[in-house]
C-alpha cells in the first residue's frame, strides 16, 4: 500500500532542493531483462536504463543528493 505524499518545500529538511521530482517512466522487456526511461516533463530530457537496477541507483543517487549524476 502506499502512503500519502506530502509535496510542499516544509515537508523536506533541506529547502534548497525541490520537494518532488516527476517523469514519465517507460518499462519495456527483452528477452534478457527490463529496460527503462524517464522523461522529465519539465526539461524534456530523456534518460534511459539497460535494466531496473541502473533506473534504481539513479532514483537513489537524486533522491538521496538532490541532483542529477554526472552522465559521463
Amino acid at each position: 500500500m502506499l502512503a500519502a505524499m506530502n509535496p510542499t518545500p516544509s515537508s523536506h529538511p533541506d529547502l534548497n532542493q525541490p520537494a518532488y521530482r516527476s517523469y514519465l517512466l517507460r518499462l519495456w522487456r527483452t528477452p534478457q531483462t527490463w529496460h527503462a526511461s524517464l522523461d522529465d516533463p519539465h526539461t524534456g530530457k530523456r534518460l534511459g536504463f539497460a535494466s531496473l537496477e541502473q533506473l534504481f541507483a539513479y532514483l537513489m543517487e537524486v533522491t538521496e543528493h538532490g541532483e542529477e549524476p554526472d552522465s559521463t
